[in-house]
């Protein structure tokens, strides 16, 4: 059956009115969703940047670029804290550590014994070779050890202080006690430090340990001469230079032979063991006439309690046979 001119009218315009309706509304849309629609119409200006689409405020709404950006954040954060967790864990462990073995008070001793464990009748030994020059004609031993010197030094401390409280010596800063032992013990050890740098200048073969031991030793004829010098003070001043020249001395002529057996070249060796006699005599000197109103009001102190003692022990007896 053969179509009439009117129907097929009909087919083809309404495919182009379908198409028509199709792009007025892209069109529509469009201009629906355009910028310039967004903002308020009260004649304020606007800079259009050329861009249509619209932005999106939409909250709670992360593009995949953000989500993986706020990832690695958040794991390099954990990674930072997990860090610092571990090396302040670390750190903590080491210094609690080392904290224990220096409070240790089992270790500590260990590690002191073997310059301790000396016994009695070595120490009195060691004294008495203290005051016995030898030749220099091979190398002297000296003992390596602390405790023969650290005991000399207290004996020399509390003769000092003995001297000072009972002649009511006053110092204007610090204690007695204080400047006894900061006398004693800075000549001993800031002494040693010093000879050990002259040793080396010297190139003389002796440790530290043995100069700390050596003048250690060498201060027992300081403890005789300043006991005498105490005791004997009210009667005599002799008997301290007789002290001093044969007991000091023979302790620095003992220091003078190991410095001088102990060294490459003997010149440099009667050098250094000079230096050390001379200031270990000087060293006497200065505690004998920097103390000396100290020993003299100590001295006749003594005495004064020595002439009580025997008028207390006569008066009676006298009394009685009266």
């Amino acid at each position: 059956m053969a179509a009439s001119p009117e129907s097929l009218h009909a087919n083809t315009s309404t495919p182009h009115l379908k198409r028509t309706d199709y792009i007025k509304r892209m069109d529509s849309s469009e201009s629906s969703t355009s910028s310039w629609d967004l903002l308020p119409n009260d004649g304020t200006a606007v800079i259009d940047l050329g861009s249509d689409t619209p932005l999106s405020f939409t909250s709670g709404s992360l593009t995949p670029t953000e989500k993986n950006a706020k990832n690695e954040y958040d794991f390099m954060q954990q990674m930072r804290t997990k860090i610092v967790e571990e090396v302040g864990g670390q750190v903590w462990a080491a210094g609690k550590s080392q904290a224990l073995r220096f409070f240790d008070l089992y270790s500590n001793i260990d590690t002191l014994r073997p310059y301790f464990d000396v016994e009695p009748k070595e120490v009195l030994v060691r004294l008495s070779q203290s005051l016995v020059p030898r030749k220099t004609t091979k190398p002297q031993t000296v003992a390596g050890e602390l405790y023969g010197p650290m005991m000399v030094v207290f004996t020399l401390v509390a003769l000092l202080l003995f001297s000072m409280k009972f002649s009511g010596h006053t110092v204007q800063e610090g204690t007695l006690m204080g400047t006894a032992i900061g006398v004693c013990f800075g000549y001993w050890l800031g002494g040693s430090i010093f000879f050990y740098f002259l040793s080396y200048l010297c190139n003389a073969h002796i440790t530290l340990l043995q100069i700390v031991s050596l003048t250690g030793y060498a201060l027992f004829s300081h403890c005789i001469c300043i006991l005498l010098a105490t005791v004997t003070h009210e009667s005599t001043h002799g008997v301290f230079y007789i002290a001093i020249f044969i007991l000091g001395g023979l302790s620095s002529l003992r220091m003078l032979g190991v410095y001088v057996s102990r060294t490459w070249s003997k010149h440099q060796g009667i050098i250094i063991g000079s230096i050390v006699a001379t200031i270990h005599l000087l060293f006497l000197l200065y505690l004998h006439f920097a103390y000396h109103s100290t020993y003299e009001e100590a001295a006749n102190l003594l005495g004064r309690e020595k002439r009580s003692i025997f008028s207390g022990i006569l008066v009676p007896s006298s009394i009685t046979s009266t």
